[in-house]
């Protein structure tokens, strides 16, 4: 396991101890799921990228209109 330091402003470093404590874990777990979180959304951005790339690349019959609605239902099906 990696270990890293991570410097937050005062009032961000206790919202984390506050939801961790709330959570019932570590505040070094808690980092550790957001900065996992914020891994995968940013991996889903690119694909959703290329995704879109290709559909719009390819000239296909989808409106743009439609295409971001799909994005947006893709989005709320994970949450």
């Amino acid at each position: 396991m990696k270990r890293v330091t991570v410097n937050v402003d005062d009032e961000i470093g206790a919202e984390a101890e506050a939801i961790a404590e709330e959570q019932g874990v570590s505040v070094s777990q808690f980092y550790a799921e957001a900065v996992e979180a914020a891994i995968r959304e940013h991996k889903r951005q690119q694909a959703l990228q290329r995704i879109e790339d290709e559909v719009i690349g390819a000239g296909a019959s989808v409106s743009r209109e439609e295409f971001d609605e799909a994005q947006r239902n893709l989005r709320t099906d994970d949450s």
